[in-house]
């Protein structure tokens, strides 16, 4: 009988590293920092931007109200943008005013109640919405500002009222 051959010697396989898998790479430390600062950085300059725009929208409003109460409609349309004077003619947009001077009196108080700003290849656009007051009646105007530095341009203007209604 023969005996078993013994097996052939198996070379040994070199182990690389310490053998143990590599466990999953965590984020460093500084880098979910660095986010951290980013997103606070991004959300104080929207908040700031709201905050001054409220503030450059009340200014002009009572403003726009002081002009249309002391009938300086002509005014009103000059300071305006260039957008709001192409959308017809002076005339027309000066006569929007004095209708609305006439049918609704004096404004004597404005609460802002919506603000949007809006920033595109053609400027920041402000658009406020507001329950202003007037001596025959209550309206919600509705103002569209361009921005150009710390100045704004009335771009568009509604305003809705019963008092304005057609008789």
């Amino acid at each position: 009988m023969t005996t078993p051959a013994s097996p052939a010697p198996v070379a040994p396989v070199p182990v690389y590293g310490n053998g143990v898998p590599p466990s999953r790479r965590a984020f460093p430390k500084w880098l979910i920092a660095l986010g951290v600062v980013l997103l606070l950085t991004v959300l104080w300059k929207c908040g700031s931007a709201l905050y001054e725009g409220r503030g450059l929208a009340n200014a002009f409003v009572q403003d726009f109200h002081q002009k249309l109460n002391n009938g300086q409609f002509e005014e009103i349309y000059n300071a305006a943008d260039q957008g709001f004077m192409s959308a017809g003619k002076q005339e027309d947009l000066v006569k929007v005013f004095e209708v609305v001077h006439t049918k609704l009196g004096n404004a004597s108080g404005q609460t802002l109640t919506n603000l949007q700003i809006n920033s595109s290849a053609k400027g920041t656009f402000l658009t406020g919405q507001y329950n202003t007051t007037f001596d025959r009646g209550a309206a919600v105007e509705t103002f569209v500002w361009v921005k150009s530095g710390s100045i704004l341009r009335l771009y568009n203007y509604k305003v809705q009222s019963k008092a304005l209604a057609v008789n």
